[in-house]
C-alpha cells in the first residue's frame, strides 16, 4: 500500500491559520448588522408565515436573493438550537456558514487539483482559512456571500463538462439578486470563462452554455418573482431610496476619480479582513511577476478582475469596510496567479528577474516625485526588489543556486505582507488585540473601520444586561411591538414588529420631504400596542410627533442602551404628523 501524503510546510501553514482562524471565528459574537439581518428570517417564519411566501413578503435592506440564503441560514441553526437561547444559536448558525464555505472550498480545491495538479490540502487549508478570516464586520454579510458564490461559479468552470457550465451560469446570475451591485462579480466570472476558453480549458460549446445559461436564469428569476411577488419590485425602489448610493456622472473622467479614491479609502478598511493586505499584495507581486515573465493576459485578467470587483463598492459610494469583500474574488485570482508564476519561474528568466528588479529599484529611487498609486504598488513591491537584488549578488558572491535565491525573495516578500495583514486582522479584530502595546494599536488605527474586538464584545454584554431589563419588563415573546431601531432589540427579544420596518432605517435616514419618512412616521404615531424598544440609533429627539407621543402616553425604563417605553393606559395615540 502506498504511504498517504504527508502535509507540507505550506499546507501545515495554512492549516495551523485556518485553526487559529476557527476559534476564533466561532469566539467572536455576531456583529450589529448581522444581528439586524437575522432578524429578518426569524420575523418572517413566525410572523409572515414562514416558507417563500414569508421571505417575500417582510422586507429587509437586501434583495430576496440574499434573503433566501439567509433564511436557509436560519432554519439550518434553528434545528439545532432555539433561537432565543443566543449562544447557542450563534454556535449553530456559524457552523451551518463554515459547512457551508468549507462545502465551496473543498470542490474548488478538488477542481484545482484535477485540472492544475495542485494540491488539494493546499488549495482547500488555503480557501477556508481565507473565509475564515472574516471580522465581526464583514463575515455573513451580502457582499462575502456574494464573493464565495462567485468562486463556487469559478470552481463549476474548472475541469467542468457542459451541465457544469450551465449550473456555474445559474449560480453566476443568482449572484446578481444578493444585492443587484454584485452583478459586477456576474461579469467577473464571465471573464474567468472567458479566460479558460483562450487556455483551451474550455470549449466554444461550454463557455455558449455558461452565457446562455447565465441570461435565461437571469431573466427567469426576475420573471418568476415578478409574476408570484409582484411588491418585491417596490421593495427595490424602496431599498433604493434609502441606501443613498451612487450619484455621480458615468464619464470616464469621473469613474477613473471614483475608482481610485475608493481603492485609497481601501487603506481605512484592510484590518476587517486578515487577507485584505495579503491579497492586495499577492495580487501586485503577481502583476510585477506577469511583466517579468510575458504575460501580458494574465496581467489584463488580475487588473479587470480588480476592477469589476471593486465596482459594487464604487456603486454604492459609502465605502463601510464589508462593501469591500465584493473583491476578495480579484485577490484570490491575484493570489492564484503569483503561485502558479513563482512554479512556472525558469533558467530563461533570470535575465527578465533582474530587470524587473533594477526597474524596481529605479523608481524607489523617485519615489517621492511618482503619483500616490504608484508609490503604493511600490510600497508593496520594494521589498521584493530589493531583496532579489542582495539575494542576486549573495547567490553570485556565495556560488548559490540563482534562480532558486530569487524565488526565495519572491515568496519571502509575500510572507511578509500576508504575515503583516494577519497581525493587523488580530490586533483589531481577535482576543489578541488585547495583548498588543497601545502605542502600536494608536499608529494602525486609520486601518481599523468600525468597532475592534474588544470595544464590540463591551456592546454586546452591555446589549445582553438591556436584552435581560426589557425582557422583565415585556414578558411575552408573542406580543407585537414597536422597534424604534437598528436590529439590536428585535434580535434579542424575538418579538413580532408592529412595522415591516423592524429595522427604523426610514425614521434613520430620511426626513419629511422623503414619502417614505412620512408613511413610516405615520404608522408609527397610529400605533396602539403597549410596548416601544428603541436604541440610541434614531434620534428621537430630532422628530417632534414621535417626542410627544412617547411623553404624553408612555413610561419610560431605562435599560441601559436601550429605552423600554410602556404605555400608561390603552387609548389610541392624539398626536399626528401635521407635516
Amino acid at each position: 500500500m502506498k504511504n498517504k501524503q504527508r502535509l507540507s510546510p505550506v499546507e501545515i501553514v495554512f492549516l495551523v491559520l485556518s485553526a487559529v482562524f476557527m476559534i476564533n471565528y466561532f469566539m467572536v459574537p455576531l456583529g450589529a448588522d448581522q444581528q439586524s439581518m437575522m432578524s429578518f428570517p426569524h420575523l418572517a417564519f413566525h410572523q409572515y408565515g414562514g416558507g417563500i411566501g414569508g421571505i417575500m413578503n417582510s422586507w429587509d435592506m437586501k434583495p430576496f436573493g440574499f434573503r433566501i440564503i439567509y433564511s436557509l441560514l436560519y432554519r439550518t441553526a434553528t434545528c439545532f438550537a432555539d433561537f432565543w437561547n443566543k449562544p447557542a444559536f450563534e454556535f449553530a448558525l456559524k457552523l451551518s456558514y463554515f459547512l457551508f464555505f468549507a462545502g465551496i472550498s473543498a470542490f474548488v480545491a478538488r477542481r484545482l487539483s484535477l485540472v492544475f495538479g495542485v494540491r488539494m490540502k493546499s488549495a482547500f487549508f488555503f480557501l477556508t482559512a481565507v473565509f475564515l478570516a472574516s471580522s465581526f464586520v464583514t463575515s455573513l454579510q451580502a457582499e462575502e456571500i456574494a464573493a464565495l458564490l462567485a468562486v463556487l461559479a469559478v470552481g463549476l468552470l474548472v475541469g467542468g463538462g457542459t451541465f457544469s457550465f450551465a449550473l456555474a451560469g445559474f449560480v453566476a446570475a443568482y449572484v446578481i439578486y444578493i444585492k443587484f451591485v454584485t452583478a459586477a462579480l456576474s461579469v467577473f466570472v464571465f471573464f474567468i470563462a472567458a479566460y479558460l476558453l483562450w487556455c483551451g480549458l474550455a470549449t466554444w460549446k461550454k463557455f455558449l452554455v455558461f452565457c446562455m445559461s447565465g441570461i435565461i436564469s437571469a431573466l427567469l428569476i426576475a420573471l418568476l418573482v415578478y409574476c408570484f411577488f409582484p411588491g418585491e419590485v417596490n421593495n427595490v425602489h424602496i431599498t433604493r431610496e434609502l441606501q443613498h448610493g451612487a450619484r455621480f456622472d458615468f464619464t470616464p473622467r469621473v469613474l477613473w476619480s471614483m475608482f481610485r479614491s475608493h481603492t485609497l479609502i481601501f487603506r481605512g478598511s484592510l484590518a476587517d479582513h486578515a487577507f485584505y493586505v495579503g491579497g492586495a499584495a499577492l495580487s501586485m507581486l503577481a502583476l510585477a511577476l506577469t511583466a517579468a515573465m510575458k504575460k501580458p493576459v494574465e496581467a489584463g485578467l488580475i487588473l479587470v478582475s480588480y476592477v469589476l470587483c471593486l465596482a459594487p463598492v464604487v456603486a454604492q459610494n459609502r465605502a463601510f469596510g464589508y462593501h469591500f469583500m465584493t473583491v476578495l474574488p480579484a485577490f484570490l485570482t491575484g493570489a492564484w496567479f503569483y503561485f502558479r508564476l513563482v512554479g512556472q519561474l525558469g533558467v530563461p528568466d533570470l535575465r527578465r528577474l533582474r530587470l524587473l528588479y533594477g526597474g524596481i529599484i529605479i523608481l524607489l529611487i523617485a519615489y517621492p516625485h511618482l503619483p500616490r498609486l504608484v508609490r503604493i504598488f511600490l510600497v508593496v513591491v520594494g521589498p521584493m526588489g530589493v531583496m532579489m537584488a542582495i539575494m542576486d549578488l549573495l547567490s553570485r558572491l556565495g556560488g548559490w543556486n540563482v534562480l532558486r535565491a530569487l524565488r526565495r525573495a519572491i515568496i519571502a516578500a509575500a510572507v511578509i505582507w500576508v504575515g503583516f495583514g494577519v497581525l493587523l486582522y488580530a490586533m483589531f479584530f481577535s482576543p489578541l488585540g488585547k495583548y498588543y502595546p497601545d502605542s502600536i494599536v494608536r499608529r494602525y488605527l486609520p486601518f481599523k473601520w468600525y468597532y475592534s474586538y474588544g470595544e464590540y464584545s463591551k456592546t454586546v454584554e452591555q446589549q445582553k444586561q438591556a436584552a435581560l431589563c426589557a425582557r422583565s419588563i415585556i414578558e411575552s415573546k408573542h406580543e407585537k411591538i414597536l422597534y424604534i431601531q437598528f436590529g439590536g432589540p428585535s434580535y434579542f427579544l424575538g418579538n413580532p414588529s408592529h412595522s415591516i420596518f423592524f429595522s427604523s432605517v426610514p425614521l434613520a435616514r430620511g426626513w419629511y420631504d422623503v414619502p417614505l419618512f412620512n408613511k413610516t412616521l405615520n404608522e408609527v404615531l397610529e400605533y396602539n400596542g403597549r410596548y416601544i424598544v428603541s436604541d440610541t440609533w434614531v434620534d428621537i429627539d430630532r422628530i417632534a410627533e414621535l417626542r410627544r407621543m412617547l411623553a404624553s402616553g408612555y413610561k419610560k425604563h431605562d435599560c441601559g442602551i436601550w429605552t423600554v417605553y410602556s404605555r400608561y393606559f390603552h387609548l389610541p395615540n392624539r398626536v399626528k404628523n401635521v407635516r
